[in-house]
C-alpha cells in the first residue's frame, strides 16, 4: 500500500536527517543529536574563547544524553 497522495502546494519533508543520516521521526535521542550539531555550528560561529568552550561542552552533553537514550 502506497502513501496517500499530499495535496496540491504541500511541502514535502525529507525522510532522512541531513545531519546524521538517520530517519526523521521526532525521537528524543534524534532531537539531541540535531541540538549537538547546532551548538557545535554556533561555538564555530562564535570563534575561540569561553562563549565556544561553553556552547562546545554543552553539545557533548547532548551527544551523552542521546548515547544514554539509545543504549537503554
Amino acid at each position: 500500500m502506497s502513501a496517500p497522495a499530499a495535496p496540491p502546494g504541500a511541502v514535502r519533508l525529507p525522510e532522512r536527517s541531513p545531519i546524521d543520516g538517520r530517519p526523521i521521526g521526532g525521537g528524543t535521542a534524534h532531537k539531541l543529536r540535531e541540538a549537538a550539531h547546532l551548538l557545535r555550528d554556533q561555538a564555530a560561529a562564535a570563534g575561540p574563547g569561553p562563549v565556544a568552550d561553553a556552547l562546545l561542552r554543552r553539545a557533548e552533553l547532548r551527544e551523552q544524553q542521546a548515547a544514554a537514550l539509545d543504549d537503554a
